[in-house]
């Protein structure tokens, strides 16, 4: 991850399960119940912690103290493509807001700081080549930051890519229609036969509703 290679990837130090896990702390779909659950939180976050351990190494940083937390704050004042967006990521958890006390970029909507934080990490999306980060890395972060931040976005929203992340992990890629549809099946309360799914392809095949059908 150097300097002079603008726009690293992210996620990719790794490899993906090729099937959704069960988490062994919850025995929920692994990621479903992120990141309250250790378990979850685990095999999400350590795709981003990779490439967070990789920086630190590059920039002869330890972990832990007040060092990493000043990288942190270097890392979100860096041109943007500087580091991977996993990196960007990181530093946000590793950061307090200084007006609110929550997790930068995850405090409430009235929060200024928060909310300038939160929308200056997608600046990365905005100005990346196309190869530089996948389809599913995309949706990955989003679910990601909707997940570490649920009172900043709609239940439905939140619900579904809970209901989606095991398979994010897997490699799956979510389409604006498939995420309306599982989110039009959350709103007629059926969560829990959607968390009964156990391939992408069973959850993203979902009918239509009949009263989200055109006429």
């Amino acid at each position: 991850m150097a300097d002079d290679q603008p726009f690293p990837p992210g996620t990719r130090r790794a490899p993906r399960p090729a099937a959704p896990l069960p988490c062994p702390a919850c025995g929920d779909l692994a990621g479903r119940a992120y990141p309250h659950c250790p378990g979850c939180a685990e095999a999400v976050d350590r795709y981003w912690l990779l490439d967070w351990q990789a920086l630190l190494a590059e920039r002869r940083v330890e972990a832990g103290g007040v060092a990493e937390r000043e990288l942190a704050a270097r890392v979100l004042g860096e041109p943007v493509g500087r580091v991977a967006w996993t990196c960007v990521d990181w530093a946000l958890c590793l950061l307090r807001c200084a007006q609110c006390g929550a997790e930068l970029g995850t405090g409430a909507r009235e929060c200024v700081s928060c909310t300038m934080a939160s929308d200056n990490r997608w600046a990365w999306h905005h100005q990346c080549p196309p190869s530089a980060i996948t389809a599913n890395e995309h949706n990955l972060r989003v679910a990601r930051e909707a997940l570490r931040a649920p009172h900043r976005h709609r239940a439905t929203i939140v619900a579904g890519w809970r209901l989606v992340m095991p398979f994010l992990l897997a490699g799956a890629v979510v389409t604006n229609g498939q995420a309306q549809r599982i989110r039009a099946h959350v709103l007629a309360e059926r969560y829990d036969e959607l968390a009964g799914c156990r391939s992408y392809t069973e959850l993203a095949g979902l009918p239509e509703l009949p009263w989200r059908q055109p006429s």
